[in-house]
């Protein structure tokens, strides 16, 4: 591994440092299944016409075209990375240098293609109503009566004659008959039971890792070379619905790396998956229990100090206040990579080194607060024209290292932490000081921790769960 020392590397084309210790088929849409499954790339000849939709958090994309003229929806969505295949990842991608700190280090990884599928569900031809399906739209609930079933719902269910062909074709074993899992053949109480075909069954959790390994969301602006550029092999098709596995070249399907080394045991824990609770703390508790024990720890913030110092990571400053008391830096999260505005996440940093937590505000505080709140909100509307109406700003308690630091993502985009339990929307504390000057020193805080983490087995020791 790398010397963690080392200044941030620009540019750095890496022999990859996590590694040390065809035949083509027509385009058209009503072509019969190939042989073994595979197509070469049976969406070259697709041309997009719009975005319906996307999502930065589940990286899916979904897309209207047309493929041998006929109207198509299709849907690419990056596939769970798979413990089975990290031993490969590791050894055979390559590596960017995108990010160096203390004992972060943030990647772009490019693994071989079969080791990074994409999937591609294919609709074609397409109706009006998948193409309205997929599209994103204002939402509205409806309350309707059996009356309303009767006169509207149902009526309006006939004169549309949705196809549900495909169903019958499941049923009478004319597709996907391989993919039963069980079946029940009474005519009356009988059922067949099979894998959803958004589900490819290659895997059932996610993984934990000292590595993370996140794959990025798909581009809007990639999309005309992935479907021409990569190869396909066909997994299932029934009636107008087919679904494909696409390996797309390297270079259009990253994964994002994040490197802590060396790793504490903080760090091992903080990404296994356990079991949590939600914990009440009281002024005396935080007195008693979190502060000794915050303390004892004594958690390391050097790389905080090191943004602040301009030791690293000073190119990624977006906007800097320099006020010692009032000032703050704001950057980029390194959770996002910043190719596309969905998962906007940055992350706003005090100069003051003194203020450890949400416990530690005062009524004093209220002028550092409006400011990284105004500041923040100008800087980003600035530089990514998003207003104040579409962000979430909060802080953490719990937070994940202590030194007053705010939190700036895109009010679409359900960032970690970002549930009730966990955060504090940043109005909200200024209108609480506001009210009551020592309001965060005083009032009972919640807050999950998970079964592992130390500050869980003082309260459990104090008789406090």
């Amino acid at each position: 591994m790398a010397d963690v020392s080392v200044k941030r590397q620009q540019d750095l084309e890496a022999t990859n440092e996590l590694s040390q210790p065809t035949k083509k088929v027509k385009s058209d849409c009503e072509n019969d299944r190939a042989e073994n499954g595979n197509d070469t790339n049976a969406l070259s000849g697709f041309q997009s016409t719009a975005v319906l939709s996307d999502s930065a958090r589940e990286k899916t994309i979904y897309v209207h075209g047309k493929l041998a003229d006929q109207n198509a929806v299709v849907i690419l969505e990056k596939t769970p990375i798979r413990e089975d295949v990290l031993a490969e990842i590791f050894t055979a991608s390559t590596l960017k240098l995108q990010m160096r700190n203390d004992i972060y280090s943030t990647y772009s990884l490019h693994a071989p293609p079969h080791l990074n599928e994409i999937k591609a569900t294919v609709m074609c031809p397409a109706t009006e109503k998948h193409v309205k399906k997929y599209q994103r739209k204002e939402s509205f609930l409806v309350e309707e009566t059996a009356q309303d079933y009767e006169s509207i719902t149902l009526p309006y269910i006939k004169k549309q004659s949705f196809s549900v062909q495909w169903v019958y074709n499941i049923l009478d074993k004319k597709a996907e008959s391989e993919r039963i899992l069980f079946e029940d053949p009474h005519p009356k109480l009988g059922f067949v039971l099979l894998p959803d075909f958004k589900w490819d069954q290659k895997q059932l959790a996610d993984q934990n890792a000292v590595v993370i390994l996140e794959k990025t969301p798909i581009r809007e602006d990639v999309l005309a070379e992935i479907f021409t550029a990569s190869t396909l092999k066909l997994q299932m098709r029934n009636d107008i619905y087919s679904t494909y596995s696409l390996h797309a070249p390297p270079h259009l399907n990253e994964i994002k790396a994040t490197v802590m080394c060396p790793a504490t045991e903080k760090h091992v824990k903080k990404y296994q998956r356990k079991e949590s609770f939600l914990v009440e703390e009281t002024a005396q508790d935080y007195e008693s229990i979190t502060l000794p024990y915050i303390k004892k720890q004594s958690f390391s913030v050097q790389w905080v100090y090191n943004i602040l110092d301009k030791k690293a990571e000073s190119e990624r400053i977006l906007f800097e206040d320099p006020h010692p008391k009032l000032g703050f830096v704001l950057l980029p999260d390194f959770k996002w990579d910043q190719k596309q505005l969905d998962d906007l996440y940055l992350m706003a940093i005090t100069h003051q080194r003194d203020i450890k937590s949400l416990r530690d505000l005062t009524s004093q505080h209220l002028p550092l607060l409006e400011n990284i709140l105004q500041k923040g909100q100008e800087a980003i509307l600035k530089h990514y024209s998003l207003p104040a109406s579409k962000m979430r700003i909060y802080l953490h308690y719990q937070p994940s290292y202590y030194h007053l630091h705010v939190h700036f993502t895109k009010l679409d985009f359900e960032a970690p932490g970002c549930r009730v339990e966990r955060a504090h929307l940043l109005a909200d504390v200024i209108q609480n000081l506001r009210s009551d000057p020592n309001y965060y020193k005083t009032r009972n805080l919640y807050f999950p921790l998970r079964a592992d983490d130390g500050l869980l087995s003082q309260f459990k020791e104090a008789g406090r769960l």
